[in-house]
């Protein structure tokens, strides 16, 4: 971070990328665990300071897949929903210079407001209780601010407001367009004059940093495609549409985070009585932590207080935690790998604090290329379900189409488990989606549902385009469930001429989100010998093995296949 202040004040555009940092034990530990993460897949960056001391600060896997561009510690890239403790600030400041109250109803600043909404406070929208939905369009929409307003202000509400907390990104974004019309700037630039700048923070930000191509993080899709830098997913000349602005994508590196930190140690932004507010537990959330004005708020098993915020679109993602009285700090993203969803809150957290155990990634052994080549081929098990092995070097891949080969692969929990409900509501929503119904999945997804119209028109589309290319709908079958940040159940569907399998996310009991998830996962598995090859996930308490059964002339006769799912044995039939 020293050397990074030293390029930005000697006028650099674009410093150099500084050397990664690893310091005693805690740092060691930490990177350790990473490195050998970063052969199963892992990619992105991580700081932890300690006591004032940043012990790890580094980047593992690649940027850019495609060009071998490593991820460092300067990778710039986005932090999702930690966005939104941005937007909690910069209210703040100018509750600081007079210019508003968190108190104000939203009519004093959009006298246009409906008499429904006309009453809503900032105080609400900036936690989560002003009744407000979503407005059901992608995060990629480039849709302006007052078209926004006008959306939003034609919602039906979800519950009245301060009832409950109902998470809505929608009244983030009402708040910075607050931030627009109190302060006459850009929201970006407010953040960029009042809180950037004096925080020491240059590369966050939606554009005004200028950002280098070179320097940005790919993100990748749960196939490995590549989606394409943040900034250049539709973003005009300000940056994303209103979707996002006040509530998600801002860009950012870990050292930038760190420094705001660092700032809300002292009152180099926020003054004291700011600060007490912007962390205060205004609000008891549904997941069972507080809400402050875009941080939650828990207490930890150590009686301390931990500030934090996560975020993620699916493929990106960061978790920022602030351990106030501990002098602790733990950040970590992805660009693309699920393992960072649960690697900050649990592994990272129970590797700096030792609250418990953490199951090491296995170590990664050299093995003879022609050895592992001897090993591909097609395997049948007794139920006539048929696996395939592909060598790739020292690594092989696996893939299967039947329904236990998936569960396996994807390491799901078998349904009419511990997630039943869930399922079934999956369920009633596919073949009530097969009808033309789409209340089903209207009210599965509660009080942040859209409108109904616009559940229909997108539903409506989907259906459609599957039918045309698959046929008519013959059933649907349920794969089983993960916890990969919300729950997760997998279902596939049935047609004339196909499938096809989307993944249903679950976050408490409402559904936040439908996708495609592949119809046949190929998974790679890397050496711990020159006859079994692992899988690694710290979501999982038991890894992907595959034992093969190696004869005298180097070629398999069998293969044991172990998972939480239990084992599978086939024999080579190719």
């Amino acid at each position: 971070i020293a050397a990074c202040a030293i390029a930005f004040a000697a006028g650099c555009a674009d410093i150099a990328h500084a050397t990664p940092t690893v310091r005693g034990e805690l740092g060691k530990k930490v990177d350790d665990y990473l490195t050998r993460l970063e052969k199963f897949g892992f990619s992105g960056a991580c700081l932890v300071s300690q006591k004032g001391e940043i012990v790890l600060e580094k980047g593992y896997g690649f940027a850019n897949r495609e060009k071998k561009i490593p991820f460092t510690e300067d990778t710039v890239s986005s932090i999702g929903s930690v966005t939104k403790q941005f937007t909690g600030a910069a209210i703040l400041k100018l509750e600081m210079e007079g210019k508003l109250a968190v108190t104000d109803p939203i009519s004093k600043f959009f006298p246009d407001a409906p008499p429904d909404k006309a009453s809503i406070t900032i105080h609400q929208l900036l936690t989560h209780t002003a009744g407000l939905g979503e407005v059901g369009l992608d995060d990629d929409d480039p849709i302006g601010r007052d078209a926004m307003l006008r959306q939003a202000f034609a919602m039906p509400l979800s519950s009245k407001p301060g009832e409950r907390f109902e998470y809505s990104n929608l009244g983030f974004a009402i708040a910075a367009a607050i931030v627009e019309k109190v302060s006459g700037k850009t929201y970006e630039q407010y953040l960029h004059e009042k809180l950037f700048e004096p925080a020491g923070m240059k590369t966050t930000g939606y554009v005004i940093p200028k950002w280098n191509p070179e320097r940005m993080a790919h993100g990748y899709d749960s196939d490995g495609r590549d989606a394409g830098t943040f900034e250049s997913r539709n973003w005009g000349p300000n940056g994303p549409g209103w979707v996002l602005v006040g509530n998600g994508g801002i860009l950012s590196t870990p050292g930038d985070m760190y420094r705001l930190h660092i700032a809300l140690q002292g009152e180099a932004i926020l003054s004291k009585a700011a600060k007490e507010k912007y962390t205060t537990p205004h609000v008891l959330t549904r997941m069972g932590d507080h809400y402050g004005y875009g941080w939650g708020l828990l207490t930890t098993p150590r009686k301390t207080k931990l500030v934090w915020h996560n975020g993620g679109n699916g493929i990106f993602f960061t978790d920022f935690r602030r351990y106030v009285d501990e002098d602790v700090v733990t950040y970590i993203n992805s660009n693309g790998d699920v393992h960072a969803t649960e690697l900050g809150p649990n592994q990272l957290t129970s590797l700096v604090f030792g609250e418990r155990d953490v199951t090491m990634p296995p170590r990664v052994v050299a093995v003879d290329p022609a050895r592992v080549a001897r090993l591909a081929g097609a395997y049948r098990t007794e139920s006539g379900d048929e696996i395939r092995v592909a060598a790739a070097g020292e690594q092989i891949t696996i893939s299967g189409t039947s329904t236990p080969l998936f569960a396996m692969l994807s390491g799901l929990q078998r349904p009419g488990g511990t997630f039943a409900r869930q399922e079934d509501l999956v369920r009633r929503v596919v073949e009530s989606g097969a009808k033309g119904d789409f209340q089903a999945v209207r009210q599965a997804m509660g009080s942040n549902s859209p409108p109904l119209e616009t559940v229909q028109r997108n539903q409506g589309a989907r259906w459609k385009g599957w039918r045309e290319e698959k046929g008519e709908y013959k059933g649907v079958e349920i794969l089983g469930s993960v916890v990969r940040g919300p729950l997760r159940v997998f279902a596939r569907i049935l047609f004339e001429h196909g499938s096809q399998t989307l993944a249903y996310d679950w976050m408490g009991p409402d559904l936040i989100g439908i996708g495609p998830a592949g119809s046949e996962p190929t998974r790679v598995l890397l050496p711990q010998s020159a006859s079994e090859f692992v899988r690694f996930n710290p979501q999982q308490s038991k890894p992907l093995l595959v034992r093969f059964d190696v004869e005298a002339d180097g070629a398999a006769a069998g293969l044991t296949l172990s998972s939480e799912s239990g084992d599978v044995t086939a024999r080579r039939h190719d």
